[in-house]
């Protein structure tokens, strides 16, 4: 049978009380979110329109009560700072040179201690006091029994007697807080401003001795709160007894009892607070409950693909009444796949529209990467010396989405970063003075940060209306959180009141944005509810799926971050981590008690500690609540990926596609086939077709690590400039002037370091950093070896081209090509021959090799077959000896020149075949021919589809390898 939700309750009895006028009624909800559904409640309460209460949580009302300010944390900690440092010299013979940075995270836990200090009215001088001085403060401890007092004796006798560095630590620390706090609230005094606790205490004490008149409303209604501090019982106190109060306690006689945790703060509000109602249905837990079910997952991701098949069971149905559904993240950490977990229509088709009320991390927005890629730069990408920026820190700004969006041509000069090789670029050359401008301090660095993100913020306004995305109203949040965080850091730093290092600013702003979430904005009363468990205070749901109900996570386990030793507090009646289980057991119990249908996962991944556990929750309703409990298990099975052989078949439109690109009949502008391209294909067809015919590119990026392909470019372009400048022939000038090669011309650079160093400068300049003149004082490392490395291979080819000296250099870099008649179509073939020159009467196609090894070529199933051994480097030698044979009547020798081989003094770079050299090619021209022809045809042959190389040997160098699951 379906309960009364509890706020309905409360608006029922309200309406009661006070018909349609409750102007002078002031509702408190312990969170935010009641306010929404209670309005909704409120509606169907009256049968007419009535003027609602203000609504106020426990906070905004003691802020409006108060005659101080609320002051934000980072000024409260810069405050804190200060004075905890000058006090702690005057303490100590060495001065402390620790930074804000490095007590941020400390002075948070001080001040949380100090909050918790005020809002529960203890004493602090006895609280802080000397604990040397122990025999003191016995009057201090009046209210403790035996035992309880040899525990604290016990305690203090430890520390004093049997120092350790980590009791010196403690000790040093708390013979100090004393001083500090008095210190940190009179300056605060001095100010009109307080931390949270400082304004409670304030308040209570004005209400104490003033009465309470400054609370004006008729009355204050205080509805679903648990756990009191001490201030807030006083306020409740104070208010009662002037017949200002109404209290609404929300609970279940299941869990009242006095075994049960969960009852623990209920029981005591119940007999200090008595209730303006007794909520109905509070005799019986489990008679509502049609469905329970306990979920094991093996994964966290597991649990939020449960939700759709989740959903689907219990029937879900968007509804324009009060939202009915709801899921609650124990973990709020899975709130991402949780939203894309959430399907976008019912079974029946409806759209299902989620309101997601917990808040987003900023971490994991656009903004917190931007202004992270802003600081590393600012903090590392900076080389003042020479006034210029490093590449590695400039890519990610340039990259950057938001950086795209406020400077439009930042592809462009990432492209002509990335061509160009430009490791070091100026500020001209990035083209953005306001981004890319060195910050001198903290102050220009904070004020840095602050225009850019407020100039994204502003440019990302204009486009938000246009924008379609889900997140874009989430992403707009975020720019103005960010803008917050740094605008308080700016004021702070320009003011003069926080004095800090670029780094120290950094490492503070990361701080504050890592613990700041992004509120979704959405209809809050509307359509399935995914939800914090704190958010879930107050509300009912028929329908409840909570996630990640695990031991540590439901109740968690964290440690409590204090000064204050755990039995000092228990004493003092602070707040204990006892509190929190009992607060948490509160929420889990009371959010079951009204719901229909409950699901309950929790995951039993591994972890470093062993394996996630199920919450004591869930062990105490399979064995207290006498629910009949089903227990499911989500299995995700692991099939290992199988990579299946990739083949592209040869449609008809793929053979035009072929014929457009290489015949000169179906297309005179059809592009040449080269030798590289055909190697390509005779190593792995699929690779062509990747490159050559679906135009795959692999992504450019610029990095310092060079490849051989690097070293072999620059290589040739130097030895053509060696040889250039040997026979007087510019660059400008296409082709060279055949000359005779003679020692001495070689001498002239193989003996002159400074000519053929700066050949090979040019040569870096021309292939490597896009035509730029780079000095070889800003190489990096690895450039310099590479440097090195071409230097003494030049040097190898020289003393080879000097053992053969004279000869006439013909050509050098030379475009050869040759038509062939296949079938149908007229193909181009050929490309770029690094050099051909000519002695007693003999041409020599010439290949530079700066890699790989010399082998004998027995047949041409060698140069034609895939194996690990294929002559590629022959193939290509071939072609262009087949092309020049075609042309003039001298022998033709192919020759490859392997420099890195060539040192023995016997050394030929003459092609053997079949065990001997290779005097005139026209010799094996035939045999090639064929052989070529019918790897042609195969190409172009719609039977023979492009699969995937059966030599893996081919695929370690290969771009596509990960495509191909190699």
């Amino acid at each position: 049978m379906p309960q009364t939700p509890f706020l309905e309750q409360v608006a029922t009895d309200l309406v009661q009380r006070f018909g349609n006028d409750m102007s002078r009624v002031t509702v408190v909800f312990p969170n935010r979110r009641a306010r929404l559904f209670f309005n909704e409640y409120l509606c169907v309460a009256s049968d007419k329109a009535l003027w609602a209460p203000f609504y106020a949580d426990l906070n905004e009302l003691f802020v409006s009560a108060s005659k101080l300010q609320q002051a934000d944390s980072l000024k409260l900690l810069n405050i804190l700072y200060k004075i905890y440092i000058d006090i702690y010299n005057k303490h100590t013979n060495t001065v402390s040179v620790e930074t804000f940075d490095e007590f941020y995270y400390f002075g948070e836990i001080i001040l949380s201690d100090f909050n918790d200090v005020d809002k529960n009215l203890v004493n602090p001088m006895a609280l802080f006091s000397n604990l040397l001085e122990l025999e003191k403060l016995k009057d201090d401890f009046e209210h403790l029994d035996q035992t309880q007092w040899e525990t604290v004796e016990r305690f203090f006798h430890d520390i004093a007697t049997k120092p350790t560095k980590l009791k010196d630590a403690f000790f040093s620390i708390w013979s100090i807080l004393g001083d500090v706090y008095a210190e940190f609230k009179n300056q605060l005094i001095s100010e009109n401003i307080a931390f949270d606790g400082m304004l409670y205490r304030s308040v209570i004490e004005d209400l104490q001795a003033n009465g309470v008149q400054s609370f004006s409303q008729e009355k204050y209604v205080f509805v679903g709160f648990n756990v009191l501090t001490k201030c807030e019982k006083e306020l409740f106190k104070l208010l009662q007894q002037n017949d200002k109060a109404l209290f609404y306690w929300d609970y279940n006689e299941y869990y009242l009892g006095e075994i049960h945790e969960t009852g623990r703060f209920i029981r005591q509000n119940l007999q200090q607070f008595p209730p303006a109602i007794k909520p109905v249905d509070t005799t019986d837990f489990e008679s509502n409950k049609s469905s329970v079910c306990m979920v094991e997952s093996s994964s966290e991701s597991a649990q939020a693909g449960y939700i759709e098949q989740w959903l689907k069971d219990i029937g879900f149905t968007p509804t324009d009444d009060v939202p009915d559904t709801a899921i609650v993240l124990c973990n709020e950490a899975n709130l991402q796949s949780v939203m894309h977990a959430i399907p976008g229509e019912t079974t029946n088709g409806e759209a299902i529209s989620a309101n997601i009320t917990m808040g987003f991390p900023l971490t994991q927005t656009p903004v917190f990467s931007l202004i992270t890629a802003l600081a590393e730069l600012q903090l590392k990408g900076v080389d003042e010396a020479n006034n210029r920026f490093r590449y590695n820190f400039v890519l990610p700004v340039l990259q950057h989405p938001y950086i795209r969006l406020i400077f439009k041509e930042s592809g462009a000069v990432e492209a002509l970063m990335i061509h160009e090789h430009n490791f070091f670029p100026t500020q001209n050359e990035l083209q953005n003075t306001q981004i890319f401008r060195p910050t001198r301090d903290a102050k220009t660095l904070a004020a840095y940060l602050l225009e850019i993100v407020q100039t994204v913020a502003l440019e990302y306004g204009k486009t938000e209306a246009d924008n379609t995305q889900s997140f874009s109203q989430l992403y707009s949040e975020s720019l103005f959180r960010a803008f917050q965080s740094l605008n308080r850091l700016n004021d702070l730093l320009q003011s003069g009141e926080l004095h800090t290092e670029k780094a120290t600013l950094v490492s503070l702003l990361k701080r504050m944005l890592v613990s700041t979430s992004v509120p979704f904005h959405g209809e809050p009363a509307k359509g399935l509810q995914i939800m914090g468990l704190l958010e879930t205070r107050n509300l009912d749901f028929k329908n409840v799926l909570m996630l990640s109900v695990n031991e540590g996570v439901l109740p968690k386990s964290e440690n409590e971050s204090s000064f204050i030793p755990h039995f000092i507090r228990q004493f003092f009646g602070m707040t204990t981590v006892e509190h929190q289980d009992s607060l948490y057991a509160y929420y889990f119990y009371r959010l079951l008690q009204r719901a229909e249908n409950v699901s309950l996962s929790y995951s039993t991944a591994a972890k470093s500690t062993g394996k996630l556990e199920k919450s004591r929750y869930l062990l105490q309703l399979l064995t207290e609540s006498g629910l009949k409990v089903k227990q499911l298990t989500i299995k995700t099975e692991l099939n290992p990926q199988q990579n299946n052989e990739i083949t592209v078949r040869k449609t008809d439109d793929l053979i035009i596609q072929l014929k457009n690109r290489y015949d000169k009949r179906s297309n005179p502008e059809a592009k040449t086939l080269s030798p590289s391209a055909f190697n390509s294909y005779l190593d792995c067809s699929l690779r062509f077709y990747l490159q050559y015919i679906a135009g795959v590119k692999p992504p450019q990026e610029l990095t310092d690590e060079l490849d051989n392909s690097v070293l072999g470019r620059v290589f040739h372009k130097a030895m053509e400039l060696i040889y250039r400048e040997m026979g007087r022939t510019p660059l400008e000038q296409k082709e060279i002037t055949p000359f005779v090669v003679t020692e001495a011309l070689i001498d002239n650079f193989l003996y002159n370091i400074v000519r053929l160093e700066a050949a090979i400068e040019e040569a870096f300049n021309q292939e490597f950093f896009g035509k730029r003149k780079v000095a070889r004082n800003r190489y990096n490392g690895e450039q310099l070896i590479y440097f090195r490395i071409i230097n003494q291979l030049i040097k190898r080819l020289l003393k080879i081209d000097k053992s053969n000296v004279p000869f006439t250099l013909i050509a050098l870099e030379k475009e050869k090509y040759r038509r062939i008649e296949l079938n149908d179509m007229l193909l181009q073939v050929g490309g770029i021959v690094d050099r051909i020159d000519e002695k007693e009467k003999t041409l020599r196609v010439v290949d530079y090799k700066t890699g790989g090894r010399p082998s004998n070529i027995n047949t041409m199933e060698k140069l034609f077959e895939q194996g690990k051994d294929r002559a590629s480097y022959a193939f290509q030698a071939f072609l262009y000896s087949s092309i020049l044979v075609e042309e003039q009547p001298e022998a033709v020798i192919p020759a490859l020149i392997y420099i890195q081989k060539a040192i023995a003094d016997d050394y030929s770079p003459v092609i053997t075949w079949q065990n001997g050299p290779i005097n005139d090619f026209s010799e094996i021209k035939d045999e090639f021919e064929t052989a070529f022809r019918a790897k042609l045809a195969e190409l172009f042959n719609p039977e023979i589809p492009f699969t995937q190389t059966g030599n893996e040997y081919a695929c370690e160098w290969c771009n596509f390898k990960r495509m191909c699951g190699r």
